[in-house]
């Protein structure tokens, strides 16, 4: 154990005695020589001062995985993203619970309100302390308007497209205006549905369903869409039924 904690109730290191600081692996000691036993303990010397050895119980490689970021892993992931411009656009998907979005780069807290096709500059790749998560690597981005936020690496593609994929979305959206016309198109972007709409138009404003239940009588087949607490319901296609 390195630099205990002060807390009597808990047992371990304490976390602002390791964390962000980079360390030179030494030595592996794998507690058995069986090759099936993944557990074991990395002796660790701190790269800067003080130079402290210290000791990294895993269980293994996932674990691991979870507690340390490969420098050279690091400094890839910065030459990939700084730099590059992304867009912010919403996927509208009520279906999901919980919707990852950029974060303020002060407070930590998911933003919601930015307008689709806002454009961003990623200025950055850093260890950041995130709530839930622990120490992990984000990226930084900037638009000389809306200011700075932040997401995770394993949110980007949940959060921002790159010039590409915004483009394939932009083509997308020229179809459903040309196709439905801007009002429609509106009330899909706002995540609205209304009764007589087909399922693409309600697939456009909701996202896909969690699930789908089909039931057919002698006046024809009807599916019923579920996004957790709320349903759609359809015959021969079309909207029929709304409830919240």
């Amino acid at each position: 154990m390195y630099k205990p904690v002060k807390d009597i109730f808990k047992s371990g290191t304490e976390c602002d005695a390791v964390m962000g600081k980079y360390f030179i692996v030494k030595k592996h000691i794998p507690y058995s020589n069986d090759r099936k036993n993944t557990r074991g303990l990395y002796e660790l010397e701190m790269k800067d001062a003080p130079y402290d050895i210290v000791y990294y119980h895993f269980y293994d490689v996932e674990h691991l995985a979870s507690s340390f970021l490969n420098v050279g892993y690091v400094e890839k992931t910065k030459q990939l993203n700084k730099g590059k411009v992304y867009y912010y656009y919403d996927d509208r998907n009520i279906s999901l619970v919980y919707k990852e979005r950029l974060k303020d780069l002060e407070k930590g807290e998911s933003v919601s309100g930015i307008p689709n096709g806002s454009e961003f500059v990623c200025t950055d790749v850093v260890l950041k302390y995130v709530t839930h998560k622990g120490l992990v690597l984000v990226l930084i981005f900037n638009n000389p308007q809306l200011g700075s936020y932040f997401c995770t690496l394993d949110n980007l593609k949940k959060t921002l497209r790159t010039p590409e994929e915004y483009a394939v979305r932009k083509e997308r959206d020229n179809y459903l205006i040309e196709k439905y016309g801007k009002e429609n198109f509106d009330l899909m972007c706002a995540g609205k549905v209304r009764i007589g709409w087909n399922e693409e138009m309600c697939r456009e404003a909701w996202g896909d369903p969690r699930t789908v239940n089909t039931s057919s009588d002698t006046y024809g087949r009807t599916e019923q869409w579920v996004y957790y607490s709320k349903y759609l319901y359809f015959e021969k296609g079309k909207l029929v039924s709304i409830q919240d």
